[in-house]
């Protein structure tokens, strides 16, 4: 009996799950991963892969990755420590990182805040990267059903910009109003749910 190879896409430096199993429920015919350094949530199933990425990304013939890489280094709310970071090289390796994601598929987006992705070279310290990305889309979660503000970036190769699909009241600095915790950091990197599913409705049919 012939059987044909699902096709795989990748959900980069994801650990919630949310694009991992959006995607998953509107392509059951697509074999979607999720990779990040920290374990999923929920019952995975053997769709999470906890390790390094870079290993991953050359593991298969992915057929597209959507990738949510840290900002820790790239985001212009760091701007005052900059300088540190090119000098003692976080700030080149953190681009090389979104690169190595960007070149491992025909299809890809890239996920960030606003930083300094298209803007790197004007500093010595970081050229010859040879990251060349277009413009982003922005866009807020209040487009997606969620009324809460936080400006995120979408740098995109064989997709679509994204459409919003919900456009809600409320304009509320949730993110930024959050209290100190252990996992503060990794609240603020959730993926809005009406993000994840647009994600996965308007990108899914074109893979």
């Amino acid at each position: 009996m012939n059987r044909t190879k699902r096709r795989s896409v990748l959900i980069a430096c994801e650990y919630s799950g949310r694009v991992r199993d959006a995607m998953q429920r509107v392509r059951p015919d697509l074999n979607v991963i999720s990779c990040d350094i920290l374990p999923s949530e929920g019952d995975v199933d053997g769709k999470h892969i906890q390790g390094d990425l870079l290993d991953v990304l050359g593991s298969r013939q992915w057929e597209a990755i959507i990738g949510f890489p840290p900002c820790t280094h790239l985001a212009v709310s760091g701007a005052r420590y900059f300088a540190d970071k090119r000098k003692d090289g976080r700030q080149r390796q953190a681009i090389e990182f979104v690169k190595a994601i960007w070149d491992s598929a025909d299809k890809v987006a890239i996920e960030n805040p606003v930083g300094i992705l298209n803007s790197y070279e004007q500093w010595p310290e970081l050229r010859g990267i040879g990251l060349d990305l277009p413009r982003p889309q922005y866009i807020q979660p209040w487009q997606f059903g969620q009324g809460t503000q936080k400006k995120t970036g979408l740098w995109i190769k064989g997709f679509a910009p994204l459409v919003p699909t919900d456009i809600v009241e409320g304009r509320r600095q949730e993110v930024w109003l959050m209290g100190p915790s252990a996992d503060r950091a990794k609240k603020r990197s959730i993926t809005p749910q009406g993000i994840a599913d647009a994600m996965a409705e308007q990108w899914g049919k074109l893979i």
